[in-house]
């Protein structure tokens, strides 16, 4: 029998779980982005939509508790080698 591949035997053998995991974040940000245009006033930046600032404030949490924990293991790291 020659059986034509269902949608899940194409899911396995062509994408991985974090192509499509990273398909629906995509989806969830363009969705995100769309619901919340509303243009608001912040001191730094002056007049932006309101995704641009939440987007710039998680990332410069992000970068800055990835160097805190980064510092921390340096930190770490000096005080077994000593």
């Amino acid at each position: 029998m020659n059986a034509t591949p269902t949608t899940t035997t194409v899911l396995r053998r062509g994408m991985s779980w974090r192509t499509v995991a990273l398909a629906v974040l995509v989806a969830a940000l363009i969705v995100f982005c769309a619901l919340n245009r509303a243009t608001l006033y912040v001191w730094p930046f002056g007049r932006a939509p309101l995704f641009v600032v939440i987007v710039t404030a998680y990332v410069l949490g992000a970068a800055s508790g990835w160097i805190g924990s980064s510092m921390r293991g340096r930190r770490r790291r000096r005080a077994q080698e000593d």
